[in-house]
């Protein structure tokens, strides 16, 4: 497979679609291309003509459950007659504790440990102070020690002088910012470290250099404005952030992660034995006929 930075991966990418029910295998492919987004519509169009292909009875609507490398508007444009629940990688990382796999839920769980036995436990930070609308936070000037002092009392040293439009300014820098209870109102949201770019003929006479203030993280709508309409990216976090949505979700990691994890881990399916694509999907169809004959012969036991 090619990767992005134009070396190549020994390796192939598996499509597969798994019922949740039964834990069989009812769809699967091995491709070259890497990214998933890519093979979203092919299957579930793929499990759709399977269903119609088949004498099933008229049953509940099937819901598709992928992760969020499956995401994309033009995906959820072209399959909208179908219920997904397929998060794209913001709501996936912040909402729903990322792919939500047992191995990234493992190492977010010792970076946690590691992290609370190294750093001591966090005093309540004060209330961020707010400022007149339209103002931006003050740093006063020391031009003896050539250096600015912020609101919370932090020294902005001078780093280097840059040459803009035929003039020097001077950059003033400190550190720390991020866990400064006043930063919101002073560097804004989303910014690590303060930065002051100062003309070097106003620094002669200066006492106090007043910043703009910070932008907000999104503008605000004025009234009357049209507003626009949600996208179908917008409507799936609405969708997946529902309890019943949460539910449907949570059916992902048993279903197919559990195949792939018992393909690849416990019966050694991690590598093929084989080359070349028409002969490693020969062999990874195999695999999958195993794991459906295994499925099968449980149901068999079951029932004596």
């Amino acid at each position: 497979m090619a990767k992005k930075n134009g070396r190549f991966l020994i390796g192939y990418n598996v499509q597969q679609a798994v019922d949740h029910k039964s834990r069989m295998i009812v769809h699967q492919s091995v491709h070259r291309q890497q990214g998933d987004a890519q093979y979203t519509i092919p299957v579930v169009r793929d499990v759709e003509a399977l269903k119609d292909s088949l004498p099933l009875a008229e049953g509940p609507r099937t819901n598709y459950v992928m992760d969020s490398g499956y995401s994309g508007e033009k995906n959820l444009q072209e399959l909208a007659e179908y219920d997904l629940y397929v998060p794209d990688h913001r709501l996936a990382h912040e909402k729903l504790g990322g792919k939500v796999k047992p191995e990234d839920r493992e190492r977010k769980q010792l970076a946690k440990r590691a992290k609370a036995v190294m750093s001591p436990d966090k005093t309540p930070q004060a209330p961020a102070a707010v400022l007149p609308p339209g103002t931006g936070p003050s740093f006063s000037y020391d031009r003896s020690r050539d250096e600015f002092t912020c609101l919370a009392g932090r020294k902005l040293v001078a780093k280097r002088t840059r040459i803009l439009n035929g003039l020097a300014y001077r950059t003033y820098r400190t550190g720390g910012c991020g866990s400064c209870s006043l930063r919101n109102v002073c560097v804004g949201p989303g910014r690590k470290r303060k930065d002051l770019l100062i003309a070097e003929r106003h620094l002669a006479s200066l006492e106090t250099y007043v910043g703009r203030p910070p932008r907000p993280l999104r503008k605000s709508n004025p009234e009357g404005r049209t507003v626009a309409p949600k996208s179908l990216t917008e409507l799936m976090r609405e969708k997946l952030l529902t309890p019943e949505g949460r539910k449907i979700y949570a059916m992902r990691l048993p279903t197919s992660e559990g195949v792939f994890g018992t393909m690849l881990a416990t019966r050694q399916g991690f590598r093929f034995l084989r080359r070349g694509l028409s002969r490693v999907a020969v062999e990874w169809a195999e695999r999958s006929i195993a794991h459906n004959l295994a499925r099968l012969a449980e149901f068999r036991l079951g029932e004596n």
